[in-house]
């Protein structure tokens, strides 16, 4: 797994899709906030980490964050890479990833990043701290046919 790159800003932001919302994998409605937040589940970790978007780069392409949907019931969810470094996780720019053929690629794919873990962090404390990202996570959008973020 890559580690974390100190060159990605932490005051950068990070999309990434979900299936459409509210799904019980994705969110959960909380009470105290009136509404839906996002679950540690929605953070599909791989061999090389979780696929996401820098926006930065996303707007230097000229594209917003519903480019990194792949049907219109996609939702969008965003987290800061500030959060993902307090969470003790980390980001590493992933441009054009490799498992990615060359006739597929989008021109988002240039802004692909993953968040990751070291290498030495065990299945119950990934579990902790991707609960813990979860919470600073974002809503950005619901897809279409969702309901409205609330």
């Amino acid at each position: 797994m890559k580690s974390d790159d100190p060159l990605v800003d932490g005051a950068e932001s990070l999309y990434w899709r979900a299936p459409e919302l509210p799904l019980e994998n994705w969110t959960v409605f909380d009470e105290g906030r009136r509404g839906h937040r996002v679950r540690g589940g929605a953070f599909v970790w791989n061999d090389d980490g979780v696929s996401c978007y820098i926006e930065s780069i996303l707007k230097a392409l000229e594209l917003d964050m519903l480019a990194v949907k792949d049907e219109p019931r996609n939702g969008v969810l965003s987290v800061r890479v500030l959060d993902v470094r307090d969470c003790l996780l980390g980001v590493a720019a992933d441009p054009n990833p490799e498992y990615i053929s060359t006739d597929e690629l989008q021109s988002r794919d240039l802004a692909h990043a993953l968040i990751v873990h070291a290498d030495d962090v065990g299945s119950k404390q990934l579990k902790k701290r991707t609960s813990a990202l979860a919470k600073k996570a974002v809503i950005e959008h619901w897809g279409i046919g969702g309901q409205a973020a609330g």
